[in-house]
């Protein structure tokens, strides 16, 4: 294997929002780019799966995702409103920053070590969706109000997943919930970095 990051079947077909049993169909029709271990255990690279985050239409013989589960159009659906505040040069860069954070936060959550490069990651992430706004010309008061609205829209992605506990596992669920916190909190703090670096520290009001 290369210096790559490489997902397992659950981890990928979770960052697609699709069943395993889809994502591995796709591997033996060439769809999507797999090697397998010694073990015979499908591996897949992040930038593979990835290609269908950044707005490719997933295969239309896909099996459909049970209710709730994340698919690439519920996070374009989720962002549009968001995006649409920018100027139009700064869209696709945005669009391209939601997708790539909500797959990390899908990949860290479904982790069980608690691996600091995730949330060194969504807090660089953080900064430049900061920088991003202060090219925008967005006021400090509209991204607080952008980052609480992806929080929970994120989070409510996050409960939805297969592999988040059940009611009744409370421990573990108050577990992943603090992992989610953590996550958001990085990417809060990264977000404000950026703005400030980006405005050079001036009071954007609005209006």
């Amino acid at each position: 294997m290369t210096q790559e990051e490489w997902l397992s079947l659950s981890e990928a077909s979770a960052l697609l929002g699709v069943h395993p049993s889809t994502l591995r169909r796709w591997s033996d029709q060439g769809e999507i780019e797999s090697t397998r271990t010694s073990g015979g255990h499908r591996r897949f690279t992040r930038g593979a799966v990835e290609q269908y985050l950044r707005g490719q239409q997933l295969p239309e013989r896909a099996e459909p995702a049970p209710k709730g589960q994340i698919t690439p159009s519920t996070t374009t659906d989720m962002s549009q409103a968001w995006r649409d505040s920018f100027p139009a040069e700064h869209r696709e860069a945005v669009r391209h920053l939601g997708q790539r954070l909500l797959g990390l936060m899908l990949q860290y959550l479904t982790r069980q070590n608690e691996d600091e490069r995730f949330l060194q990651e969504s807090r660089a992430i953080g900064r430049r969706y900061g920088a991003e706004i202060a090219k925008a010309g967005l006021a400090m008061l509209q991204v607080v109000e952008a980052f609480l609205y992806f929080r929970s829209q994120f989070t409510d992605m996050a409960l939805a997943l297969p592999a988040f506990p059940r009611p009744g596992d409370e421990a573990e669920s108050r577990r992943l919930h603090g992992r989610v916190d953590r996550f958001m909190n990085e990417v809060l703090l990264g977000t404000i970095e950026g703005w400030e670096l980006g405005t050079g520290g001036r009071v954007l009001t609005l209006g």
